[in-house]
């Protein structure tokens, strides 16, 4: 055993912590009390999420399975200056997005299949469609699924692609359709958390038990006078009435302190 404290020091430091404690590894910014504000202390994780297809309502109760596709690039234009060959200019271009894969289990609901046909051209009339487009929002939610942290919304976004599911003898996984969404690129929106609550004193903490005894006082004595009242009792019930909060409120902190 080491005999001096700094040796001591340095095995206790290496202790792993105790058994109630043991969420601290993974989760310190809720554990220390220091950075509860943070934006990760909601532990977010990559099945916390939401889809909102605006103007389809028939989407709302979907559970959806995977979102992918959600990025950008920018493409660069270059430029060979004339008797430079040490290299070539090179300048930001237009953005593109790539197409959104949403991916969810088999339901009754045929709301993916309607929204594709609903661009197909019909009958004998030229070819000419009218593109439904929706904005789609894409939430990123708490680990308790109350709230939103962060949301991606898709502009005038329409199906390209529609994919049904696999059938096999061999397998007995969940059937999943998917949906292909082009669209016009995405904001992104994060969202204000409140601010957590200052840490209250042992004062502030007592102070509001005798305000809670002390209404609970007044009501007692409100019920009696009712009763007394009921009862006939008038001398007892005019006595009850002129006990005052302030009264009770005194008789709260004597017996709290």
């Amino acid at each position: 055993m080491p005999k001096n404290k700094a040796s001591k020091a340095l095995i206790n430091s290496m202790k792993m912590p105790e058994r109630g404690d043991a969420s601290g590894l993974f989760n310190r910014k809720v554990i220390n009390g220091k950075d509860n504000d943070s934006y990760y202390a909601e532990n977010p994780t990559s099945a916390t999420f939401s889809v909102v297809v605006d103007g389809k309502t028939e989407f709302d109760s979907t559970r959806w399975t995977e979102v992918s596709g959600l990025s950008f690039t920018v493409s660069v234009v270059e430029h060979q200056e004339g008797g430079e060959n040490g290299f070539v200019h090179k300048f930001p271009g237009p953005l593109s997005f790539p197409n959104i894969t949403l991916t969810r289990g088999v339901t009754p609901n045929d709301g993916f299949h309607e929204w594709i046909k609903s661009i197909e051209p019909t009958g004998n009339a030229p070819k000419q469609r009218v593109v439904p487009r929706f904005n789609v929002s894409i939430n990123l939610l708490s680990a308790r699924g109350t709230d939103i942290l962060r949301t991606w919304t898709l502009r005038d976004a329409f199906p390209v692609s529609w994919t049904g599911p696999s059938f096999t003898a061999s397998s007995d996984s969940y059937l999943t359709e998917q949906l292909v969404l082009a669209h016009h690129g995405f904001t992104v929106e994060t969202k204000e958390r409140p601010k957590p609550q200052a840490k209250k004193s042992l004062a502030d903490i007592k102070k509001e038990a005798a305000q809670r005894q002390s209404a609970m006082l007044t009501e007692r004595l409100k019920n009696k006078a009712k009763h007394a009242v009921m009862k006939g009792a008038g001398t007892v019930a005019k006595a009850a009435l002129q006990q005052t909060a302030k009264e009770s409120v005194k008789e709260a902190f004597e017996e709290t302190y």
